[in-house]
């Protein structure tokens, strides 16, 4: 994708459509774009790895604090989330840069959740453990 945006970006520079090149740079769609096909591939692959995952991450809340899924292939981002943290990724900055989001979203997302924990103790090594194969 950064070579077809770069392929992109030098016809148009080269024909002098420098006010073409502004406006995708300045609107943000192609970081959009970018972001909405790593969250598919992403998704897909946390839910080829561990099917059961957003199963997993509700029976560790309490039955009426459960999360939803927008829809049977995606993520939410608090599922997102809580990806990271089974890879190992406790690093909420880094978290937050991988997705794309605030860190102020993430430290919420987070606290969310953990509040929402049957045990809010155990809860991030509780997401560790999911599809552990010890």
């Amino acid at each position: 994708s950064l070579e077809e945006f770069n392929r992109l970006i030098n016809r148009k520079l080269k024909v002098g459509q420098v006010h073409d090149v502004l406006s995708l740079t300045e609107s943000g769609s192609i970081i959009q774009d970018q972001t909405k096909k790593f969250y598919d591939v992403f998704d897909q692959a946390i839910l080829n790895i561990i099917p059961d995952f957003p199963t997993q991450v509700n029976n560790l809340l309490l039955p009426d604090k459960q999360i939803e899924l927008p829809d049977a292939q995606h993520l939410s981002p608090e599922l997102r989330i809580a990806a990271f943290m089974r890879l190992g990724v406790m690093d909420s900055n880094q978290i937050s840069k991988f997705l794309g989001l605030s860190l102020n979203t993430v430290y919420t997302y987070r606290n969310r959740m953990k509040a929402r924990a049957k045990n809010r103790e155990t809860f991030e090594n509780d997401i560790l453990k999911i599809a552990r194969f010890d």
